[in-house]
């Protein structure tokens, strides 16, 4: 036979139910947040890296204002060397893991 639960009783049930809840409730905004926090994140870590290359373009603008006109234009032509010779080695990269 079931003894009745008093008043009391009753209503410290109830209330480890309601903060069960809430706590449950709680838990499920937690989640959210780490979420949307592991997004904020990787979106900074994106944004610091653009930084970097835009403060490292700048000051190679900024030791080319202190060149010539001749010594320039062999920098650019450096510049666009070692450029196009990265692509290449992308692309012989890329050949290499698709024959493997």
């Amino acid at each position: 036979m079931k003894s009745k639960l008093t008043a009391k009783e009753k209503h410290l049930q109830d209330k480890i139910v309601k903060l069960q809840k809430d706590n449950n409730i709680l838990e499920d905004k937690f989640k959210e947040c780490n979420v949307e926090n592991r997004k904020i994140k990787l979106d900074n870590i994106k944004l610091q890296k653009e930084n970097q290359q835009q403060k490292e373009w700048i000051e190679r603008l900024l030791q080319y204002t202190e060149l010539s006109e001749k010594d320039i234009k062999i920098a650019c032509e450096k510049d666009k060397n070692l450029s196009q010779m990265f692509g290449l080695f992308n692309q012989l990269g890329a050949l290499t893991r698709g024959v493997c």
